[in-house]
Order: C-alpha cells, then sequence, then structure tokens
C-alpha cells in the first residue's frame, strides 16, 4: 500500500522522555541478562522512544536509499497526555501523581492537544516538513544530545539480533 501511495507517510510516537535514555548506544545494553536484573523504567522507557526516533531516521535513510521519495517518516512527541498511562504505577508513584493533580491539570494536555504534531505531519505539505524529524507541538525539534551524535547502529544491531535483513 505504501509503495503504491503517491504521498505515504510513517509517522512514530517517541516522546521527550528519550532524555532519560543515558547514551546513544544503550539499547544495545537492554538484551543483556544484567539489564533485566537491574530495570528502571525511566531508563527503558527513554531508551525504547530513543529507539522510535532512531528508527524513523534510519527508516527514511533506507528509503531515500530506494529512491523512495514520495514515502516519508516523522517521529512526534504528543506531549504529557491526560490517560491511563499511569495505572502501573507503584503506590508511592501514585501518592506523587495524586498529589501533584492541580499542577498536573495546568501543564498535561488533553488527547485532543497531543495529536496536533500526529496530525500536522500527516496533513502539512511535504514542502515544510524535515523527512525524518522529530516533531513536538507541531515544530521540529533536534532532540537532546544523543540523539542528534547517535550514529545509530540500532538498525543493524536489531537484524543481528533477530538474524533477518531488512531490505
Amino acid at each position: 500500500v505504501l509503495l503504491n501511495s503517491p504521498d505515504a507517510r510513517i509517522i512514530n510516537v517517541a516522546s521527550f522522555g528519550h532524555i532519560w535514555c543515558p547514551s546513544d548506544k544503550y539499547w544495545s545494553t537492554l538484551v543483556t541478562e544484567k539489564a533485566k536484573s537491574t530495570y528502571n523504567k525511566f531508563k527503558h522507557y527513554g531508551t525504547s522512544k530513543m529507539c522510535n526516533m532512531y528508527f524513523t531516521k534510519s527508516l527514511q535513510s533506507k528509503l531515500d536509499l530506494l529512491k523512495q521519495h514520495h514515502i516519508t517518516t516523522y517521529s512526534v512527541h504528543p506531549g504529557m497526555v491526560r490517560s491511563n498511562l499511569y495505572q502501573n504505577f507503584s503506590f508511592i508513584e501514585l501518592l506523587v501523581y495524586g498529589l501533584t493533580y492541580p499542577i498536573r491539570l495546568l501543564v498535561m494536555k488533553s488527547a485532543y492537544e497531543g495529536c496536533q504534531s500526529t496530525i500536522h505531519c500527516a496533513l502539512a505539505k511535504k514542502q515544510v516538513l524535515t523527512p525524518g524529524g522529530y516533531y513536538v507541538d507541531t515544530k521540529l525539534n533536534q532532540g537532546n544530545h544523543n540523539y542528534q551524535q547517535g550514529d545509530n547502529n540500532l538498525w543493524e544491531f536489531t537484524e543481528k539480533l533477530l538474524n533477518h535483513s531488512f531490505q
């Protein structure tokens, strides 16, 4: 379907939480036994979002090499959206979450507000978008230092891990 579409777009949800990823290659340590025994939800969440951003950039590079310029990729940060994401918090986290409720009401977005970057990347003219870009509040964002400096071996690491080449 994407190959036959004149204007195909792939939009991945990332997060400003990517700042919790400790380094540009931290993802390569997540498959070790040590990683399983030292689980840190913030580092792992940040790493998963960083990986979404790296994947988006890598996929765009691969599409460009294949001269599939009608397919573009984007990653977006929806913002802190009021949702049930917090339902699996521990008691202490829920306590803090509850105590900060008035503040969160001021800073958290509605679902409508949170989807604006996704809608922007889906509907804006391609001339105003950067393929492979990361968007926050409908604007191109550079991401953190790890994202900017990462040489992104994630694609190759994943192929090796799965023993499969994606061509």
